[in-house]
């Protein structure tokens, strides 16, 4: 497994998609956004094309995975045997409730033509979307 570990404040994700890809055997913690960057870092953002995603596992991010194509309705996520850990971390005096000002997420995709989740486990969740 390749390990992913964030060790400062992104403005986005560890990784930003934009094409076809396929992330195999990753894991992803650590990623944080601080205000002004809304406190939503992420793991993985997606923004066009078909993303991939087989035995990934996110854990101690704000976001897990975060997706919203530039262009409504296009593109696909597909997330397969991933687990999505204690996502929904945030900062000391940021948030009364502790998870980034409730902007924080296991799995997030809008816009998407489509989005599939299969065969995942999301154990320890700070935040209520998957």
């Amino acid at each position: 497994m390749v390990n992913l570990v964030a060790t400062s404040h992104l403005s986005k994700g560890m990784l930003v998609t934009n094409g076809n890809d396929t992330i195999n055997n990753f894991s992803f913690t650590g990623a944080t956004a601080f205000p002004p960057f809304s406190a939503n870092g992420a793991g993985i953002v997606y923004e066009s094309g078909n993303l991939v995603l087989n035995n990934d596992y996110f854990f101690n991010n704000q976001d897990g995975l975060r997706g919203n194509p530039l262009v409504a309705n296009t593109g696909s996520v597909t997330v397969n045997n991933s687990m999505f850990a204690n996502n929904g971390v945030s900062f000391q005096g940021t948030s009364t409730t502790g998870t980034g000002f409730g902007f924080t997420h296991n799995i997030l995709v809008r816009r998407a033509r489509f989005t599939r989740v299969r065969a995942c486990r999301s154990p320890g969740t700070r935040s209520s979307t998957i």
